[in-house]
């Protein structure tokens, strides 16, 4: 009975006309470390804060000379870096998990918009990689058919580029190739682009990824392979002199 007389105020109450605010008065709050702190509160919370504090300060690899970021460069050594990683562990994983995977016609793309900020010269700790990849995006694998890659191909001459590993572009207004672990690509066979989770469910505008033959999760974060790989070689550094995007007339 309490059950249906709660559903009838319910509706009641959503059927009364709205009402209209005709004053109301606000004042400014500044944030400050002067606020009241509830001590029970921060007795509870402390401990977490200070172990959280630990864990994203350990030192997990050393930066030689940097590595930037650039959200508006065809190239940054970030995005290269990053995706480098990124098409690693997906293709190690590939590799050991699926037998119907074709290991020569593969690839990464990401996008630049996903990675957040750069490392600077000396230790990198985990709250450094944190910084990078904010997000847990998984790296997947998706098959794609050969004529998505002229959407791939036509994506990127409109986007000014994005990151990619183990591929070469040259691209202009009316067409555009497409190189594969130096190979140029022929239209033959399927690919296997390496990517994120968000990409490969159109984000960013790549709606031409959700249109695939096959989509395999690897349960890998971005992030977790970015900090295994460093965790791995202790010293890291951009890769140096590759142009993987170019524009041509």
């Amino acid at each position: 009975m309490k059950l249906y007389f709660g559903l009838i105020l319910t509706i009641c109450i959503a059927c009364q006309p709205l009402g209209r605010i005709d004053n109301y008065e606000a004042e400014n709050l500044p944030l400050s470390d002067s606020l009241y702190v509830n001590p029970k509160l921060e007795n509870i919370v402390a401990p977490y804060r200070e172990n959280l504090h630990e864990q994203m300060s350990i030192k997990i690899a050393y930066s030689e000379s940097g590595i930037n970021h650039s959200r508006t460069a065809i190239e940054s050594e970030m995005g290269n870096w990053a995706t480098d990683i990124v098409y690693s562990f997906g293709y190690e994983y590939m590799k050991q998990n699926n037998t119907d995977f074709d290991s020569i016609n593969c690839f990464a793309l990401m996008n630049r918009g996903g990675y957040r900020s750069s490392i600077t010269t000396g230790n990198v700790t985990i709250g450094n990689i944190f910084e990078v990849m904010p997000f847990d995006n998984e790296i997947v694998v998706v098959k794609i058919e050969p004529r998505l890659v002229k959407h791939i191909i036509n994506y990127l001459f409109q986007q000014n580029g994005q990151p990619v590993s183990n591929a070469q572009f040259l691209l202009s207004s009316n067409s555009g190739k497409m190189y594969i672990n130096n190979k140029l690509y022929d239209y033959s066979k399927p690919v296997c682009v390496v990517t994120s989770d968000y990409l490969a469910k159109g984000g960013d505008n790549m709606s031409f990824l959700t249109d695939n033959l096959s989509y395999t999760p690897t349960g890998i974060l971005v992030r977790d392979a970015i900090i295994s790989y460093c965790k791995e070689n202790e010293i890291i550094s951009p890769p140096i002199g590759q142009k993987r995007i170019q524009f041509v007339k």
